[in-house]
């Protein structure tokens, strides 16, 4: 043999050997259809064509039988999904559903689950948690609370209030300012949810014919201690000029929902709902806004607050 011979058989060798060692091992561990075969449990893509039967049971059950979620939302149009599908006993299968508001909901979904039999009976039905709205975060404590200095406010008072404004206005103990409500078809505003999220809200009228009117309200406690307030929907109302009975507030909280479809032209800037219970010391103040549905065209002649004191403010 050659040495040129040699050289080319060498070389050959070597890039077989190069080849070999370059090749990524082989990956001989089974697919993993085989290994949940083998170990009695399906992909959940199997499961749900294995127990079809059961899930398209307990979608119809839960469509046509609303009660179970309560009258907040077995009125409201729904959206379910198939979270899990799972065979808990000889012949019965466990589909767990979520469901939620189809529109204009923000939050965590609700959740159920019903065992259903091979022939698609449902023998079960448990709610495991309801859906959970975010909601906004009221800083009743911190941002609407503000230390004031009672030596210059007082004074201020007394001069507004019997000279010129006469939205300011004295109880037994606190003092109380209410701006002239503000009337619109819904209101909408931006603020922090329960998660310290940047949300936009809306507050709309349940009943037709109806609109929201917004009071913007300070409550001062001048020199009285500390004074316990409860802020609901006995804290307030307002008296019309053409009805007898009065408009308690709505529980803004509640009433507050997330919206994608943000109004411009229904803005309230710096709309701060106020609601709940807290403490105000002397020389500070409560400030926020409270919100009423009146019928449409209402005129509002009195605004009364009602929470550890008494003060009417008339427009």
């Amino acid at each position: 043999m050659t040495d040129e011979k040699r050289k080319q058989d060498d070389e050959t060798q070597n890039d077989a050997q190069e080849g070999v060692l370059d090749r990524p091992p082989e990956d001989d561990s089974r697919p993993q259809d085989e290994d949940a075969d083998q170990a009695g449990q399906l992909p959940p893509e199997q499961d749900r064509e294995q127990f079809q039967t059961q899930i398209d049971a307990a979608l119809e059950y839960v469509k046509d039988n609303k009660y179970a979620y309560g009258p907040r939302f077995s009125r409201k149009d729904l959206d379910w999904t198939v979270a899990d599908v799972a065979a808990v006993g000889a012949g019965v299968v466990r589909v767990t559903i979520e469901y939620a508001p189809t529109s204009s909901f923000r939050g965590a979904a609700g959740s159920e689950y019903l065992d259903v039999s091979d022939s698609g009976a449902v023998m079960a039905r448990r709610q495991i948690r309801v859906p959970k709205e975010a909601k906004p975060w009221v800083l009743i404590s911190l941002a609407t609370i503000s230390v004031l200095a009672a030596a210059a406010l007082v004074p201020f008072i007394l001069i507004r209030s019997d000279a010129v404004d006469q939205l300011y206005v004295q109880g037994r103990t606190l003092w109380m300012r209410a701006e002239r409500p503000v009337i619109q078809d819904a209101v909408y505003y931006q603020g922090l949810d329960t998660a310290q999220q940047q949300r936009l809200w809306a507050i709309t009228p349940i009943d037709t014919g109806a609109e929201i009117a917004v009071v913007e309200v300070t409550v001062i406690n001048a020199t009285s201690g500390s004074v316990q307030l409860i802020v609901d929907g006995d804290a307030a109302e307002v008296r019309l000029r053409d009805a007898s009975e009065p408009v308690k507030p709505i529980q803004v909280i509640e009433r507050s929902v997330s919206t994608d479809s943000y109004r411009k032209d229904l803005e309230y800037s710096g709309f701060l709902p106020i609601w709940g219970s807290l403490t105000i010391n002397e020389g500070e103040q409560i400030h926020g806004h409270m919100a009423f549905e009146v019928p449409e065209g209402s005129t509002i002649r009195e605004f009364r607050w009602r929470a550890a004191d008494a003060m009417t403010v008339r427009y």
